[in-house]
């Protein structure tokens, strides 16, 4: 019989859960991770793969947020480690939601205020 591990899942949602209800998929279904005390990842494969696509990308580039910002904060001249990095993360994230709006609604919808109403 093959070897058994408990798949921790990715924020309560199991992929392999439809073929191992109990969560007790063989090693065989995980990667290696050398820093395991048993070899292998915490997730099965599917889970790992379900992870993965959850995490934000960038719709042009396809790179994942995080590091879209990085690259984005180093071309304005932000470098890591630094106490100014956050200040470019910052501005990285901005232009992050610029360039998503403009691409899911094909351009920058304004934001408008709400006015309260008058009362004289």
């Amino acid at each position: 019989m093959a070897e058994l591990k408990r798949c921790a899942g990715y924020k309560g949602h199991w992929e392999c859960s439809d073929e191992y209800p109990a969560h007790m998929v063989p090693t065989s279904r995980f990667g290696p991770h050398a820093a395991q005390s048993d070899g292998f990842q915490d997730k099965c494969r599917r889970c790992t793969r379900y992870r993965w696509a959850m995490i934000p990308k960038h719709p042009v580039t396809g790179e994942v947020k995080n590091d879209w910002k990085k690259r984005i904060a180093n071309s304005l001249g932000g470098t890591r480690g630094t106490q100014g990095w956050k200040y470019y993360l910052d501005k990285a994230e901005v232009i992050w939601n610029g360039q998503i709006s403009s691409h899911m609604f094909g351009h920058i919808i304004p934001k408008f205020k709400s006015k309260k109403p008058k009362f004289n």
